[in-house]
């Protein structure tokens, strides 16, 4: 009877849907776009989200969920579910440089802790259930995303070279890694590499990267001999044992690390899509759900016809804006002085002399 029942729940909610509401349509199925898909469910919108891949995929993820972002799974009603896919409650984390442990410490939230393989694949699956029109390999013409009605959570910035450097980030899975806290992040010279434990025994390496511009026909590491970090560092040694599972393997280029706002664009954007955090921080993820959250209510109001779209897309743009201003400032003070020649050593020496300013920076961009 139970199952009879949950399997009815799909047309259940359709029928509840408001039939006068204007449908929204959300171009991009990642974190931010399957969230904000299953709160307007859960309110009766009618909703199409369009995904240019398909489910379950691995994506370049720190994997790691701290801050706010846990609060709004929470009220969303997919802590369970994810918890139930095996999701770990991160408590502590810690900061090396390539041959030092900067410093550890407890974290004040615990952080989640879950691959983008089973959290992309329980949101569609969620999605699905309320009811909600999930079209996977589809891709949303970017002419369309200034219609009334279309969300683009897809579509990060890209930025082929910035100041000389190409961005690029790389992540795998391995197990056997030696890990010490539930998030490690290694500050090398042009680099950095967190660690993250998830579930099934696994560890999730995932790693920020810039080469030069003009470097040619320069030999290029592989992704993984990138992963295991330099020859000699504390990373290095840790991974000397660890089985890297090729198969979770996958690299993003082109990262645009500059913050953005929202009111300078005529779409209504979520998640990277709006803007990016420098990954170090951890707080990517959070953001990209944090967004979905506040979009909610505005879209809610346009679809029941009680605000136009350029009001409801101000209104979440400033939204947003209000609430990413300060950490991506901070994450960006953070990013400039870890790969500034002048700047790193004198940051690592006061970070020797006073351990808490990473827990402090790692704060402020929460």
């Amino acid at each position: 009877m139970g199952s009879t029942l949950f399997s009815l729940l799909p047309r259940f909610t359709e029928l509840m849907s408001d039939s006068s509401a204007t449908p929204i349509h959300i171009a991009g199925g990642g974190l931010a776009g399957l969230l904000l898909g299953i709160r307007l469910r859960r309110d009766g919108i009618p909703v199409t989200v369009s995904e240019a891949g398909s489910y379950p995929r691995h994506r370049v993820c720190g994997e790691f969920m701290s801050g706010a972002g846990v609060d709004v799974l929470r009220r969303s009603g997919m802590l369970d579910p994810l918890l139930d896919r095996g999701a770990l409650w991160g408590k502590s984390a810690a900061f090396y440089s390539e041959h030092d442990l900067l410093q550890s410490f407890e974290l004040p939230e615990p952080a989640l802790c879950l691959s983008r393989h089973a959290t992309d694949d329980a949101l569609a699956g969620a999605f699905r259930q309320l009811g909600g029109n999930l079209q996977e390999k589809t891709r949303v013409r970017d002419d369309d995303m200034e219609s009334p009605g279309t969300v683009r959570a897809i579509g990060r910035r890209r930025l082929a070279e910035d100041g000389g450097w190409k961005w690029f980030g790389l992540k795998i899975h391995v197990r056997d890694f030696e890990i010490e806290s539930d998030l490690e992040m290694h500050l090398h010279r042009d680099a950095y590499i967190g660690a993250c434990r998830i579930e099934d025994d696994r560890v999730n390496l995932c790693g920020l990267f810039r080469s030069p511009a003009n470097e040619g026909g320069k030999k290029k590491l592989s992704p993984v001999d990138l992963l295991r970090g330099l020859p000699g560092s504390k990373l290095f040694r840790k991974t000397e044992r660890a089985n890297f599972l090729t198969e979770t393997q996958c690299a993003v280029a082109g990262l645009d690390l500059h913050p953005r706002k929202g009111v300078d664009d005529a779409c209504c954007r979520i998640g990277d899509a709006l803007t990016m955090i420098p990954p170090l921080t951890g707080n990517g993820m959070s953001m990209a759900l944090e967004s979905a959250d506040a979009a909610v209510s505005p879209l809610c109001e346009f679809s029941n016809g009680e605000t136009g779209w350029e009001e409801t897309v101000d209104t979440i743009a400033n939204r947003l804006d209000h609430q990413f201003s300060g950490r991506l400032t901070w994450a960006g003070r953070i990013q400039q002085s870890l790969f500034s020649p002048l700047a790193r050593p004198l940051l690592f020496s006061i970070g020797k002399m006073f351990p808490s300013v990473w827990s402090y920076g790692f704060g402020k961009t929460r």
